[in-house]
């Protein structure tokens, strides 16, 4: 605890000094703390990615509640990558780089290969859309496929005779031959940074423009380990657009905070008036502290009335947990300051102890 008188008992050398010879400098603070934090650096883990399917694709496995469960079991996406071609040129023997053109490489998401398939039922819905090699299965009766035995068949010496003069053969497609799939699968794709700004949640967004899945990816099964399965799309794309704004539920990103979304609030947490309060307990404890000195040289009694003061508030928060811990705090501030002094006035001497004995008897 330091004030005016104490730092020159700190360090002499330093005297005209506030910080003794403990301080140091705040350049970090200074830089990432200051106007709420605003330059500190974002966490890469407060991230959100939303898929966004084109809805006249008319993918019927894919409705709105499983697009959006997609969403929240992505774990990990890079941000879009850019590589500039340049080009050096003489110009009358000065060295000049010019522009040529611009890259967009291709990223990498990550998805949980979850219990239910949905990440993996992303790729088959990509998959039957632009390619017709896994259409032909049939059900048995317990509903599990098999291989459609005439769709993949080979006569005449191994050959495969799906595009022959038989009907039954000529209605077989493969590859990308699948008719009316000029409509794109994804309208865009969407990455999303959370992180606070001026006290409130803000995002910065990344829509990659027209892309495509360059490779889709299933992880590898092994008995060495319990690792968890994944699966990783490989995208690229044609632009990015950025965007900018405050979060939204269900709006800005698309679903965010709705589903899977607990929105009961912790016991363990604290209303946000209980938060205020409790953050000016924590000031007037700190006053308490830094004029202890002026209190026990003078004026006693406004020792007592700033102690009550606290315990007033510590008494209006709702929480019983924050009183409590509240009031712990204030007991043992109040205790360490008090402790070996001896008060020249014995009614003022016996407020004080009033005060700190019932701040302990009260929780």
């Amino acid at each position: 605890m330091g004030n005016f008188v104490s730092k020159y008992f700190d360090n002499f050398s330093n005297a005209e000094s506030s910080k003794g010879n403990l301080g140091d400098f705040q350049h970090a603070s200074r830089l990432y703390i200051d106007n709420n934090m605003r330059l500190s650096p974002k966490f890469s883990h407060l991230f959100h990615v939303v898929l966004n399917i084109n809805p006249k694709a008319n993918v019927a496995a894919l409705n709105s509640s499983i697009k959006y469960e997609i969403n929240l079991l992505a774990k990990e996406a890079d941000l879009p990558r850019y590589t500039v071609e340049s080009q050096v040129v003489n110009q009358y023997n000065r060295k000049k780089i010019i522009q040529t053109g611009v890259q967009y490489n291709p990223i990498n998401i990550l998805f949980h290969d979850d219990n239910a398939g949905l990440t993996t039922l992303l790729w088959e819905a990509y998959f039957r859309y632009y390619y017709a090699d896994s259409d032909y299965t049939n059900s048995n009766i317990d509903g599990s496929e098999y291989i459609d035995a005439v769709g993949y068949s080979r006569v005449n010496a191994g050959l495969n005779n799906v595009y022959g003069s038989s009907d039954i053969f000529t209605r077989f497609k493969y590859g990308l031959d699948k008719p009316n799939k000029t409509t794109p699968f994804f309208t865009s794709i969407q990455i999303y940074q959370l992180h606070p700004e001026g006290g409130k949640s803000r995002y910065t967004s990344f829509t990659l423009i027209n892309p495509v899945i360059d490779q889709f990816q299933h992880d590898r099964v092994s008995n060495d380990g319990s690792n968890l399965s994944q699966n990783t799309l490989t995208i690229s794309y044609e632009s990015v657009q950025y965007g900018r704004g405050y979060t939204q539920v269900g709006l800005s990103p698309a679903g965010f905070g709705e589903f899977h979304y607990d929105k009961v609030p912790s016991p363990l947490g604290s209303a946000p008036d209980d938060l205020s309060k409790f953050t000016s307990v924590i000031s007037k404890i700190a006053g308490l502290a830094n004029d202890i000195d002026r209190f026990r040289h003078g004026n006693l009694l406004n020792f007592a009335n700033a102690t009550g003061n606290v315990l007033d508030t510590i008494t209006s928060l709702s929480q019983s947990s924050i009183r409590s811990n509240s009031s712990s705090i204030l007991s043992n501030v109040t205790n360490n300051l008090l402790n070996n002094v001896v008060f020249p006035v014995t009614s003022i001497t016996q407020n004080v102890k009033t005060v700190t004995s019932a701040i302990q008897r009260i929780f």
